[in-house]
Parts: structure tokens; C-alpha cells; sequence
């Protein structure tokens, strides 16, 4: 937060494009976040670690197969009304959550596109 020109309002637009990817050692920070490397923005962190729980995961998973498919089976089975209510979200912020974890770590949707 404490870069020179940048204020506090411009660092929270920034702070949803940065991507973090820890390395798996024993020097790697306990303190990361796997959301980091998601396209998940900051402000949703919440959240997507309590949609995480509910569908019987752990963030810590975040990438992992079987936790797509557990939110997967988790929002088929659930009424997406209630889900953004328990979590205090609306319902295209919890869709984004979802696809945002389904899509796992390293994400770029610019990769879709053709460059010009």
C-alpha cells in the first residue's frame, strides 16, 4: 500500500488484478492466501472462504479438482437465493465466486481472446 502516487482508492482497483502465486517450500509465507492467485477480487475474500466451507471445503484447496466439484454439487443442490443471503452477497457476485473457484489458480480470461 505504500507506493509512491498511489492512494488508497487506486490500490483497492488494483488490488483485484494481482495475481500471487506462492511456492510450495517451507519458506513460503504462512500467511498467503490462496484466493490471491485467483481472480477473486480482495473484497470477496470472505466470502468465497465461507461459500469454501459450506460446500465442505478448504481454502486451502483452492485449484483442486475435487473442490470444484464439490461447489459444483453444492450450488446444484442449493438455491443460490439463500446462499448469497447467508454469505451477505448478491447472486452474480456469488456466481463470479463460483466460477472465479472452479477455474482454479493461474486464470487469465485474456487468454480466450484472439490477439489483435
Amino acid at each position: 500500500k505504500k507506493v509512491k502516487g498511489i492512494g488508497e482508492k487506486v490500490f483497492q482497483q488494483c488490488a483485484g488484478f494481482i495475481r500471487i502465486y506462492m511456492a510450495e517450500s517451507a519458506s513460503a509465507s504462512k500467511k498467503s492466501n490462496p484466493l490471491d492467485a485467483t481472480n477473486i477480487h480482495p473484497e470477496s475474500y470472505k466470502a468465497a472462504g465461507q461459500l469454501v466451507a459450506l460446500a465442505g471445503g478448504d481454502v486451502k484447496d483452492v485449484g483442486d479438482k475435487q473442490l470444484a466439484f464439490q461447489l459444483s454439487n453444492y450450488i446444484a443442490k442449493e438455491d443460490q437465493e439463500e446462499i448469497s443471503k447467508k454469505l451477505s452477497i448478491g447472486v452474480p457476485t456469488l456466481q463470479l465466486i463460483v466460477d472465479c473457484l472452479k477455474q482454479g489458480v493461474g486464470y487469465d480470461m485474456r487468454q480466450e481472446f484472439d490477439a489483435q
